[in-house]
């Protein structure tokens, strides 16, 4: 059976009855000849196995068919065959020879290749057969057909023919291998998957079409490498709208077409995933195609070495320049020959071809230089470039080109930097694009997080961004704008350029930069566009001449109207100009003249803020601005190690402007910098020889925001966070000069310092090592001094608060304070941090009344009033605007507290402007209290119903009896107090000053067991302040409240545990309560007065101090004011109260009868019966016979 050299007839059947019957006598000579196939057979893994075989370094002649699992020794055997064939190595071959399954006489071959290449047909037909055969077959038939590839690679080795005389098995062998390449299915028509089942068709068939490529591939460049020429053939590919060069050799036209497969495999896997997953996605379908690549690039340049043949990049660039052209539609009268290839495929279709070349560019450029490869490459020239560049220029004309492609161009481009070498071209190519749009903001039109912009806040932040991008080193971020990546791209380019010390081409990127920028383009730009246009010089500078670039920067700043631009745009220029002070200090240059600019254009815009009339908007953005240059001026200093004359011009007068007009609520980032400000300095001042680098700094602090910080600080609502501040600069004073140190202190001391400010402001003072000596060395009366301040902080700071903790601590240490606990017996341990000046107020107490020398007790009082005479001069606000609530609690309880312990220290009827009348009146009864018509705050009644008991103890141990306005006020306290106050809550205990009344709770130690006399007196005067206010009837009419002052009686009597004390109330309380029963119509009112009553009496029972007579003298005196007209009424009252008060009754029932009878006489109509039954009735109640008829 004949078959023409180019037929593409299907071979027949492996099932066919049809044999080839080799046999013949020729295949038996040469017995000698040595067989050169591996005799061992070739074992395949199981499927998810790798193969583990230990065998010697491979050849060309063990050759085995490409395998995912076996890919690393596909270089080494095609090294061994390019040695061997520039070698005089002949192989020796074997007699016969096993090819297809069938001996064949090795010297016959040419005779029988006709035969060989039907087998070798039908051979590819079982493997590409869809129905399944056992993976083992289908395996040792691609060895079979690798096997023969072999065979003839070693026949063609040992080929001798005529000189000048190209063989006629040439056109045999051209012949096979043009047929099995047209018999084979060509890769990218089987629908393979890297997870493909390694038993399964599609993998096999696959392989088996790399096989066959790489082993025509090889046996052509034997041919040509042993033949020198080939003979013209008829095109074996065609490109689609090109004409085809003539006598293009056969080798050329199958590497094309091998490369042609390669790309269409690549754009399959390309055209299957977003743009976003590109970079992650591989072009090459399973390991075996990324071998089929490298094979082919090592094999062209060995090629390139020997005959001038073109580089793999040459077939790419073709290639891509081919897929970069306008389609063009299929010619309908164009005659197709089944026999050529045409490429590109006319299902190829490329949706961004731009991307896809840049994409395989940067993949093949990464397996170029892939260190895994056996042939490591080197950076290639920059020929590489032009089709990268061709396609970036058409793409970049477009107007409508996207971000997102424009982002992933230059991923690519910043891949390719990796492994190509820079190139002034591209550069400039991108630059000329970017240019035209710096106003661009180059974010995505998207509504996901993808399209939000990362804009840096700080100058600090954007310098390590520039120098992220400009360092050479740039590696994309997801988040990196198109801008940024061509930032990185040029960063990435112009190190390598200076590294290998090209300055001619940075002089000519620069020179282009530069000449693009004057004055109309610098004033075009707007926010974005400074902003990019700021980065760009940056990224420069770090990648390049620090100094040439950031002087070019601050000349082009200078060209731009400063009245013009927006405040947006102002931010963008400091923040450019901050990082370069950055960038300065980090190279260790002079930045004088970037502060310099800094300061002043800082000055003019605080000048606007702090304008009366500002608009509230302009008012919002001019502080955005100034505070991005305040925390900008903070990182300056934080970053730097050295403080030099050029940082006191970024303290410019600015900061003394904002800190008068700023609010409260902006005071703290002003502050805060100012305080890291002076940390900077005092750390500098520690190292030796600096004091003269910040001495500048120090005056300019001094003279420019010291006056502004002690105006706030004498502010009525002054910020805590000036105590901080203030304390900073009194702690750089005490390191720097200890007259500015005397000088801050008086001023905490004079009086107008805000009261919050001085006590914060100390404890930050007192802990400095050496400041306790200095003080004592410098301020005259400085401990009288801080028992004010101190007993100021004990009110204006929380009792939790860090600083008053501190302060407490520091306090003990004080003098006049430890000998003062000392005396008195108190000890630390006694005293905690959160008690310590109360602890300090009751042993002040405790030294006076232990003190009997008369001097000494004047001089003790003269302290007492120095330490709390101006207390109340400072809770003057408070007490006016009620307000904070827990400065007020604490003031009421510490002054309740003084009052209590220090009364007799503190008012001396001698001395008018004692403190204690001021105190009372402000903070007891004030004036408001007297004016009926306008109500009591519920926050005033509230805080002085917890405290008042502590005050009215503290008149209490006064001499109240010769001292009126010690009397008036407590009259006043009564009268007040009671109807404001009072709730009836006899389960309460009585030092329960929240729940009971206040009053109750100062007559306390009157009801104990065993009371002092000085107790029984102030509640005897208590007890007749009540009487007299509340249960004194005028003309027989009861005054107001008197219930409430029946029920305060009830509280105080039921209280009381010494009965004696009781029955001494008697005399003061039961004749008005008799009253109350005798004029009140209440039922419940009526009750309590008897009750009251009641307990009166049994007390007076049991008591051995009072007396039989005492008592029947109260009842008497009862009876004698109502003789006339409520005898009845008295009658019956003393009825009610018999049981318990019959004893002294009975010894006033004579003056009764007499009482009745005068009555009687003085009505003048006769006895009367209702009186004397009511007399009868009281007279049998207290066990006494009742009178006669008179």
């Amino acid at each position: 059976m004949s078959m023409d050299e180019n037929s593409i007839t299907p071979p027949l059947s492996p099932d066919n009855p049809y044999r080839l019957d080799i046999e013949d006598s020729d295949m038996m000579f040469a017995d000698d000849l040595a067989r050169q196939f591996p005799s061992t057979p070739v074992h395949f893994p199981d499927e998810g196995q790798q193969m583990e075989v230990q065998e010697p370094t491979p050849t060309y002649t063990s050759q085995r068919p490409f395998s995912c699992h076996n890919v690393k020794s596909s270089p080494k055997q095609l090294e061994s065959f390019l040695k061997t064939i520039e070698s005089t190595y002949v192989p020796d071959l074997d007699i016969m020879v096993e090819l297809f399954s069938q001996q064949f006489v090795t010297c016959q071959l040419e005779q029988n290749l006709d035969k060989l290449s039907l087998f070798l047909s039908q051979w590819i037909c079982r493997i590409q057969n869809k129905n399944p055969s056992p993976a083992s077959e289908v395996r040792r038939w691609r060895q079979d057909i690798v096997s023969f590839y072999v065979f003839l690679k070693s026949y063609v080795l040992r080929y001798n023919g005529v000189d000048n005389q190209l063989p006629p098995l040439l056109n045999s062998l051209l012949s096979l291998m043009h047929g099995a390449l047209l018999h084979v299915d060509t890769p990218t028509q089987i629908h393979f998957d890297c997870m493909s089942r390694v038993d399964s068709c599609e993998y096999n068939s696959f392989h088996l079409c790399l096989d066959v490529y790489w082993e025509t591939l090889e046996l052509l460049c034997l041919i040509v490498y042993k033949f020198q020429d080939l003979p013209y053939r008829q095109s074996l590919i065609q490109c689609c709208g090109r004409e085809e060069e003539d006598h293009k050799s056969m080798f050329t036209q199958v590497v094309q077409l091998v490369l042609w497969e390669l790309v269409t495999l690549a754009q399959q896997a390309y055209s299957k995933v977003s743009t976003k997953e590109a970079l992650e996605t591989s072009p090459f379908p399973c390991p075996c195609v990324k071998e089929m690549w490298t094979m082919c690039e090592v094999l062209l340049r060995h090629r390139n070495s020997n005959c001038s043949e073109q580089l793999l990049w040459v077939h790419i660039n073709n290639m891509l320049q081919i897929l970069q052209e306008d389609e063009v539609s299929g010619n309908t009268e164009m005659e197709i020959d089944s026999n050529v290839f045409v490429y590109p495929a006319t299902s190829l279709v490329i949706k961004d071809k731009t991307g896809f070349c840049l994409w395989l560019s940067t993949k093949l450029a990464a397996l170029q230089s892939d260190s895994s490869n056996s042939h490591p490459v080197q950076r290639t020239s920059d020929s590489s470039y032009q089709e990268v560049m061709a396609a970036l220029r058409k793409s970049l004309a477009k107007t409508d080109l996207s971000e997102s492609d424009l982002r992933f161009y230059l991923q690519c481009c910043v891949n390719l930097a990796e492994h190509w070498k820079p190139h002034v071209a591209l550069l400039l190519l991108l630059w000329d694009h970017f240019y035209r749009k710096l106003n661009s903001n180059f974010q995505l039109n998207v509504a996901t997080v993808d399209g939000l912009g990362t804009l840096s806040k700080s100058s600090l932040t954007l310098l390590e961004q520039c120098n992220r991008l400009g360092c050479g080193q740039y590696k994309f971020k997801p988040q990196d704008t198109s801008f940024q990546l061509f930032l990185g791209l040029l960063g990435n380019h112009l190190r390598h350029l200076l590294d290998s010390g090209s300055n001619q081409e940075w002089r000519q990127i620069k020179g282009r930069v530069y000449s693009k920028f004057h004055k109309r383009r610098i004033q075009e730009l707007m926010e974005n566009g400074f902003y990019n246009f700021t980065c760009l010089f940056l990224c420069l500078g770090l990648a390049a001449d620090t100094e040439d670039v950031t002087g070019k920067l601050c000349d082009f700043y200078n060209m731009v109207d400063m009245s013009s631009l927006s405040l947006g745009t102002t931010r963008v220029m400091w923040q450019g100009m901050f990082a370069m002070v950055h960038l300065y200090q980090q190279k260790d240059l002079d930045i004088s003249v970037l502060t310099d600019r800094l300061g002043q254009a800082f000055s003019s815009t605080c000048m606007e803020f702090s304008c009366d009339d500002l608009d509230p908007r302009r008012r919002h953005l001019l502080w955005r601005l100034i505070l991005f240059y305040i925390e900008s001026v903070q990182e300056v200093f934080e970053s730097s190690s050295q403080l030099g004359p050029a940082y006191s011009r970024l303290m410019s007068e600015g900061f003394s402007s904002v800190l008068s007009g700023c609010r409260s609520n902006e005071l703290g980032p002003v502050l805060g910098t100012i305080e890291v400000v002076i940390t900077c300095i005092r750390e500098t001042k520690k190292k030796a020889g600096a004091e003269k680098n910040v001495e500048d700094v120090y005056n300019v602090i001094w003279t420019s925001i010291l006056p502004a910080i002690k105006s706030l600080s004498c502010s009525q609502s002054a910020s805590p966070l000036l105590a901080d501040t203030l304390a900073g600069l009194t702690l750089l004073a005490f390191d720097s000069k200890k007259e500015n140190f005397v000088s801050l202190v008086k001023f905490v001391h004079g009086g107008t310092i805000n009261r919050s400010v001085c006590c914060r402001f100390w404890s930050h003072i007192l802990p400095a090592d050496g400041v306790m000596t200095a003080l004592s060395s410098m301020v005259p009366n400085y401990q009288t001094d801080l028992i004010q301040t101190w007993v100021s902080s004990t009110i204006f700071l929380p009792a939790q608060s860090s600083h008053l903790i501190t302060m407490n601590r520091c306090m003990q240490t004080l003098p006049e304070v430890r000998d003062m606990m000392t005396q008195a017996g108190i000890g630390q341990s006694e005293a905690t941090e959160k008690t310590t000046c109360l602890h300090f107020i009751k042993a002040i107490d405790i030294v006076y009344n232990k003190t009997t020398v008369w001097k000494d007790r004047i001089q003790l009082r003269d302290k007492a009033m120095n330490y709390f005479s101006n207390i109340l001069r400072q809770l003057s606000p408070i007490l006016q605007s009620l307000k904070p609530a827990e400065t007020l609690a604490n003031a009421y309880a510490v002054m309740g507290y003084i009052i209590k312990c220090c009364a007799q220290l503190l008012f001396v009827q001698a001395k008018p402007d004692c403190p204690l009348p001021n105190i009372i009146s402000a903070m007891v009864v004030p004036h408001f209290l007297f004016n009926s018509d306008k109500a009591v705050s519920p926050v005033f009644l509230a805080v002085v119903r917890d405290h008042l008991h502590l005050f009215v103890r503290g008149l209490g141990r006064l001499d109240y009896k010769k001292a009126p306005y010690v009397q008036r006020r407590l009259k006043d306290v009564v009268s007040i107090y009671i109807p404001k106050f009072w709730t009836s809550s006899s389960s309460l205990s009585v030092g329960t000053a929240s729940s009971v009344h206040p009053l109750v709770v100062s007559l306390k130690e009157s009801c104990v067991r065993q009371p002092t006399e000085v107790a029984l007196e102030f509640r005897q005067f208590i007890l007749e302040s009540v009487m007299e206010k509340f249960l004194l009837p005028s003309q027989f009419t009861l005054p107001p409240n008197h219930h409430l002052a029946l029920m305060f009686l009830k509280e105080i009597i039921g209280r009381t545990y010494c009965k004696d004390v009781a029955a001494r109330d008697t005399t003061t309380v039961l004749g008005g309560v008799l009253t109350v029963m005798v004029l009140s119509d209440v039922q419940s009112t009526y009750q309590c007065a008897q009750k009251i009553a009641t307990n009166l009496l049994e007390g007076c029972k049991v008591s051995a101090t009072t007396t039989l007579t005492d008592v029947a003298a109260t009842l008497e005196a009862f009876i004698t004011v109502h003789k006339k007209t409520h005898l009845d009424h008295c009658i019956q009252a003393l009825d009610k109260v018999s049981k318990s008060g019959g004893i002294f009754i009975r010894n006033i029932l004579p003056k009764i009868q007499h009482y009745i009878v005068e009555h009687e006489s003085h009505r003048g109509v006769g006895s009367d019966s209702k009186l004397r039954q009511n007399y009868t009735n009281l007279s049998r109640n207290v066990s006494c016979k009742p009178p006669g008829d008179t």
